[in-house]
């Protein structure tokens, strides 16, 4: 009797992950998608926008007043509603060392503010901020990969007062 409930176990087992489509599932690190436009924003809402082209090479992690926003991937956006009041914003290089590589910048975000801010690395490795127009922003959005999905954002902007 153990030996046919192993046997059936094994059997079932087998049929359950052959069974669909017959194909692995894929996880996907980009999307196509804009960010919010101006109207789309609340009351009392911002919006900051991170890309990075191709010049940095690791995942960029980042925090918006110590909350985890996500990991920005080599050629992509990441984008997030915050609420309209002053903010700091991190990026940081984790490292298998102690120390790590990060840049701050504080930013009093206004209501129906969109920030775009470039990512590069300056020459001790660091990563730096560059404040971007909006329309040079959106042109340079549309030659990336898409907006990273890969992480989930822990920035709180509900009830913005």
């Amino acid at each position: 009797m153990k030996k046919f409930i192993c046997i059936f176990s094994a059997v079932s087992l087998l049929v359950g992950c052959s069974a669909g489509s017959n194909s692995l599932e894929k996880w996907q690190n980009y999307k196509t998608a804009q960010p919010l436009s101006h109207e789309q924003l609340k009351e009392n809402q911002a919006q900051v926008v991170f890309y990075q082209h191709d010049d940095i090479h690791k995942p960029v992690h980042l925090y918006i007043n110590g909350q985890y926003q996500g990991s920005l991937l080599k050629s992509s956006y990441s984008s997030t509603v915050v609420c309209a009041q002053p903010a700091n914003i991190t990026a940081t290089f984790h490292q298998n060392v102690f120390n790590t590589h990060s840049s701050s910048i504080s930013h009093p975000f206004q209501t129906g503010e969109t920030l775009y801010l470039k990512l590069s690395t300056n020459k001790q490795g660091e990563p730096v901020f560059e404040k971007i127009a909006e329309q040079d922003a959106k042109n340079v959005l549309t030659l990336l990969k898409g907006k990273a999905t890969h992480t989930i954002s822990r920035v709180v902007s509900r009830n913005c007062k």
